[in-house]
C-alpha cells in the first residue's frame, strides 16, 4: 500500500515509465515502419490505370522552378559549397550553446536540492555530466561522419580526464575554498565520477538509441512521445489505485458490482490505456499541425525528443531530493529551448539563393542508397529543398509525421500520385521555402509502376541540380536506363551527376548513353555534346568523398 508521493515511489515510478516507453517505442516503431514499407512497396507495384496527360518533353525542358536562379544572377559554386559545409556546424553550435543553458541550470540546481554537493568542484562535475546530450545531438543532428563523432566524444571526455590526473598527482590542499582536489578525492573518486556518469548517462544513451536510431529516427520521437504518454498514464492510474483511498474505493466498487477485484484493477488499467491513447493521438495530430505550419522539423523532433528524454532520466534522480524538485530537468528543457530561440534569433543562417537538388537512384542499392542520402540530406538541406521519388531504399527514412498518421488512419493511399490532377496537386504543394533553422526539407512523391515516368519528367525538368546514384547499376535496371535516356534528351548535362563506382556496369552504361544520342530528340539541349560530356562522379569513402560529391553538385550549374 502507498500511504504517500515519497520520493522513492516517484523515482520508481519514473524509471518505470522511462524503461518502458523506451522498449515500447522502439518495437512499435520497428513494426510500423515494417508495415509502412511494405504497403509502399506493394503501391509502388501497383497500376493508376489511366494516367491522363504526360508532360511533353518540350514542357519539361523549358519548365521553370521556384528556385532556379533569376536570369543574371551570378553563380558562385564556391559560396554554395562553404554554406553547404559550415551551416551544419554552425547550427550544431547554436544547439551546443543552448545545451549549455540546459546543464549549466540543472548543475546551479543540484546546490540546493542536495546542499552536501554545493562546492565548486562538485558543481562543474555535474555541468559535465549533464552536457552530455550536446555530444549526442552533435551525432545525431550534426553534419555526421564517424571522425566528428569520435572528435566529440573525445573532447567531452578530456575533461575527465584532465580531473583524474589531477586527483591522483594532487597532494597539496588549495588554498581556495571549493577548489581543493585532494579534499575532493576523499570523498569523489575518479571511480564514483565514472560509476554515476554510467548510472546517469550511458543507460539513457542506451536505450536512447533504441529509437533515434538511423532506421527508426523519422518516426521514433513521435512513437516516443505517443506510448510515454500512454505507459505515464498507466503508471500513475495504476500506483493511484494502491493508495488508500484508491484501495478503499476500488473495494467498495468490487463490493457493489461484485466483480472480483483483480477484474475492477485490469479494466482499469486497460480504461487508462485507451484514454491516454487517445490524449497521445491529439498530441501527435498537434505534432502534425505543427509540421505542416513548419514551425518544427525532423531535425528538431529528434533533437527535443533527445533532450526531454535525458530531462526525464535526470528527474528520477532530482526526485530523491523530494517530488517537488522532479520538475527541474523540465524548467532546464524550457531554458533550453529558450535559448535555443535567442540564439536562433541573434545568429540566424545567412540568407542565399536556394539550390534544389533531385536524387535519382539504383533502388536496390537498399541501404547504401540509404546512407548516401543521410549523409547528404545533413549539407544539401541548408543550401536547398531535396525531391525524390519515394523507393524501398528510403520509404523508412523519409516518412514525415503527416504521411505517418494517414498511414496509421488506413490514407496513406491519399498521398500517391494517379492521375494528372493529383500530380499538378502534389508539385503545387512541394516546400520550397527554409524552416526557421534554416534547412530546407524533403519533398517525396509516392508514385505507381505506371506514374513515376511522368512525375520523372516534371522533377528533373525544372532548374534543380540532378544526382543519379548509379552504384551497382547493371542491365537489371530498366528504370534506371529510362532515366538516363531521359536526362540525355531533355536536361542539360551541366546540372547533372552521375554517381558510380568498382559496383557500377560501366561498359553497359556507356551503351546505355550511346544508345540515348542515337535516338536524340531534336529538341534536346544536348544536341552539341556527346556521350564523353556526360558527368561522372566516382564515389570515394569517408568525409572526403562526400566533400568531393558536395563540391561537384555544388558547381552543377
Amino acid at each position: 500500500m502507498i500511504e504517500a508521493l515519497t520520493p522513492q515511489v516517484l523515482s520508481a515510478g519514473l524509471f518505470l515509465v522511462i524503461a518502458l516507453s523506451s522498449a515500447l517505442s522502439a518495437l512499435a516503431s520497428l513494426l510500423v515502419l515494417s508495415l509502412y514499407r511494405r504497403r509502399v512497396v506493394r503501391a509502388m507495384a501497383a497500376t493508376a490505370g489511366e494516367f491522363g496527360a504526360t508532360p511533353a518533353p518540350s514542357a519539361a525542358v523549358g519548365g521553370s522552378s521556384p528556385l532556379r536562379p533569376p536570369q543574371g544572377a551570378a553563380f558562385d559554386a564556391a559560396e554554395r559549397y562553404r554554406r553547404a559545409l559550415r551551416a551544419p556546424w554552425h547550427a550544431a553550435v547554436r544547439d551546443a550553446a543552448a545545451g549549455a543553458a540546459f546543464a549549466l541550470l540543472m548543475s546551479a540546481a543540484v546546490g540546493f536540492a542536495f546542499p552536501l554537493m554545493s562546492t565548486p568542484l562538485r558543481l562543474a562535475l555535474f555541468a559535465w555530466g549533464y552536457a552530455w546530450p550536446v555530444v549526442l545531438a552533435l551525432i545525431l543532428t550534426g553534419p555526421g561522419g564517424p571522425r566528428v563523432a569520435a572528435s566529440a566524444v573525445a573532447a567531452y571526455f578530456l575533461p575527465l580526464l584532465g580531473f583524474t590526473i589531477a586527483a591522483f598527482t594532487t597532494a597539496a590542499p588549495s588554498p581556495l575554498p571549493g577548489l581543493d582536489v585532494s579534499a575532493l578525492r576523499a570523498t569523489i573518486t575518479p571511480v564514483d565520477v565514472a560509476r554515476a556518469w554510467l548510472i546517469s548517462n550511458a543507460a539513457p544513451t542506451a536505450l536512447l538509441l533504441l529509437f533515434l536510431g538511423r532506421r527508426i529516427r523519422a518516426i521514433g520521437p513521435l512513437f516516443l512521445a505517443l506510448v510515454t504518454t500512454m505507459t505515464t498514464g498507466c503508471v500513475v492510474s495504476w500506483l493511484a489505485l494502491f493508495t488508500v483511498d484508491g484501495a478503499e474505493l476500488v473495494v467498495r466498487i468490487a463490493v457493489a458490482s461484485r466483480i472480483p477485484v483483480p477484474w475492477l484493477l485490469a479494466l482499469a488499467l486497460v480504461l487508462a490505456l485507451l484514454s491516454f491513447a487517445a490524449v497521445g493521438w491529439g498530441l501527435l495530430r498537434q505534432v502534425r499541425r505543427a509540421w505542416l505550419r513548419k514551425t518544427v522539423n525532423d531535425w528538431s523532433l529528434s533533437r527535443d525528443a533527445l533532450w526531454l528524454f535525458f530531462a526525464s532520466t535526470y528527474a528520477m534522480w532530482f526526485a530523491m531530493a523530494a517530488p517537488a524538485w522532479a520538475l527541474v530537468p523540465l524548467f532546464a528543457f524550457v531554458a533550453y529551448k529558450l535559448a535555443g530561440a535567442a540564439l536562433l534569433a541573434a545568429l540566424p543562417p545567412a540568407p542565399g539563393a536556394a539550390r534544389g537538388l533531385t536524387f535519382l537512384r539504383v533502388f536496390s542499392l537498399g541501404r547504401r542508397s540509404d546512407r548516401l542520402f543521410d549523409a547528404l540530406t545533413r549539407h544539401w538541406r541548408h543550401v536547398g529543398p531535396i525531391q525524390l521519388i519515394t523507393g524501398p531504399d528510403v520509404a523508412s527514412s523519409t516518412v514525415q509525421p503527416h504521411q505517418l498518421l494517414d498511414f496509421l488512419a488506413g490514407r496513406l493511399a491519399t498521398h500517391f500520385i494517379g492521375d494528372a490532377r493529383s500530380l499538378a496537386q502534389r508539385l503545387k504543394e512541394r516546400d520550397t521555402e527554409p524552416d526557421r533553422d534554416g534547412r530546407y526539407r524533403i519533398n517525396n512523391f509516392f508514385c505507381h509502376a505506371d506514374t513515376w515516368q511522368a512525375v520523372l519528367a516534371r522533377l528533373v525538368g525544372e532548374g534543380d541540380v540532378v544526382l543519379m546514384d548509379l552504384r551497382s547499376f547493371s542491365a537489371g535496371n530498366l528504370g534506371c536506363v529510362h532515366e538516363l535516356r531521359y536526362l540525355v534528351n531533355f536536361v542539360p548535362l551541366q546540372r547533372c551527376l552521375l554517381l558510380i563506382d568498382d559496383s557500377t556496369d560501366q561498359a553497359f552504361l556507356r551503351s546505355t548513353l550511346e544508345d540515348a544520342w542515337h535516338g536524340l530528340d531534336p529538341r534536346s539541349p544536348n544536341r552539341t555534346a556527346s556521350p564523353g560530356a556526360v558527368p561522372l562522379h566516382r564515389f570515394g569513402a569517408g568525409r572526403k568523398g562526400l566533400r568531393q560529391l558536395l563540391r561537384r553538385l555544388c558547381e552543377a550549374n
